[in-house]
């Protein structure tokens, strides 16, 4: 599917960001030993704190880039601020993400699940995947791409830092 700024569609983007105040931004994460991806829409509490909702899709390990593009996109869509949302009460087994997991504990999730975010800048989105382990903590691999790129585009590039950042835990901090 061929993609431009005049096809692609930016303006809900733009609209979506307006709405919310501040940049729609999305999270994954990632599962090679379990073979997944969840996609997850992310809300603004205050400038600086975000909430996770509901995944919008759980795809295969496997599937196409574009499938994988195309469902990050329709999360940036989903961006809100929702302002004086009490996190105190919520539990790590609380989280939408680890729920959706089908793991059985927060540490084998932790374990298993590379994050990567999502945040879509004024012409640009950014891609970062989290190092796993402790050691590696505060150390992403990341990149910018266009946000009129193609779905396949951005697809392919949250596979590549995903694995990247696993290749860094493997060889650094084995």
């Amino acid at each position: 599917m061929s993609r431009d700024f005049e096809r692609f569609p930016v303006p809900p983007l733009v609209s979506t960001a307006r709405e919310a105040g501040e940049d729609p931004r999305s999270t994954l994460y990632v599962s090679r030993v379990l073979r997944k991806i969840i996609v997850c829409p992310t809300t603004s509490i205050e400038k600086g704190f975000y909430n996770e909702q509901e995944p919008l899709a759980l795809v295969p390990w496997d599937s196409p880039s574009e499938a994988l593009g195309q469902n990050v996109w329709e999360s940036l869509l989903l961006f809100r601020s929702t302002p004086n949302l009490n996190l105190r009460s919520i539990k790590k087994t609380d989280w939408p993400a680890y729920r959706a997991s089908g793991t059985k504990s927060v540490r084998e999730f932790e374990d298993n699940y590379v994050r990567v975010s999502v945040l879509a800048s004024p012409g640009v989105l950014r891609v970062e995947a989290t190092v796993p382990g402790d050691a590696g903590r505060g150390l992403f691999v990341g990149r910018v791409i266009s946000n009129a790129c193609e779905f396949e585009h951005l697809g392919d590039l949250i596979h590549l830092a995903s694995r990247c950042s696993l290749l860094i835990a493997e060889q650094e901090f084995v």
